[in-house]
């Protein structure tokens, strides 16, 4: 039970975090991007890759939580 709990929160954590990242490109709201990311495809699937592209073009030094270690 509690795996299963992990991997919701899991990919609960992916698609809201996926659905940030096409509120910045699309300059749309969260109901929007919502509903682009799951339009007809595996929603998870599609959040884990956003998530990739954005952290391989991220630049470390611009996180501002890299400060705090």
């Amino acid at each position: 039970m509690a795996k299963e709990l992990l991997e919701r929160v899991r990919t609960r954590t992916e698609v809201s975090r996926a659905i940030g990242i096409l509120q910045v490109w699309n300059a749309c709201d969260r109901r929007t991007a919502s509903y682009d990311l799951r339009d007809g495809r595996e929603h998870r699937d599609d959040a884990q890759r956003m998530i990739a592209v954005v952290d391989a073009a991220a630049d470390g030094s611009s996180d501002p939580d890299t400060r705090w270690d």
